[in-house]
């Protein structure tokens, strides 16, 4: 949650045309805590729905709130294009971190490379949209 007002912060000192309203730090800060509770108790939540409904349903379940996430972060994207690509840009910090800290010599798994390739695309995504913000309209 610190990471979604830092970013708001700084955005807003060194791009001034970053216009961020209090619904959009709502909804920041609304998201992050879903990412927050689902990373501690994501596990507990997983194994209770599969004991209660069963392993495939609650593998379904979560390929729903992965799309309805993507649909919510478009249309988020769609109003706020500026704060978007910010909040972008240190999920893809943040998450690169997190999958460098698994990380050891003896064992780096290929899912860990493509993960962090991933990390760097989206950094690269969030820096491309930076940028649209910056160039004048035509």
């Amino acid at each position: 949650m610190l990471t979604v007002l830092g970013v708001a912060a700084v955005g807003a000192r060194y791009f001034p045309g970053l216009r961020v309203r209090a619904f959009d730090v709502i909804e920041s800060l609304a998201s992050a805590a879903v990412f927050v509770v689902f990373y501690y108790y994501g596990d507990i939540a997983y194994d209770k729905v599969a004991a209660e409904l069963g392993e495939h349903v609650a593998q379904i379940a979560i390929a729903v709130v992965a799309v309805a996430t993507g649909a919510f972060m478009h249309w988020f994207k769609r109003r706020n294009l500026m704060l978007y690509a910010l909040i972008e840009v240190a999920f893809g910090v943040a998450s690169a971190f997190s999958i460098s800290q698994s990380m050891n010599t003896s064992s780096i798994l290929l899912t860990q490379v493509a993960a962090l390739v991933g990390c760097a695309f989206i950094v690269s995504r969030g820096l491309d949209n930076l940028a649209l913000t910056q160039r004048p309209a035509q």
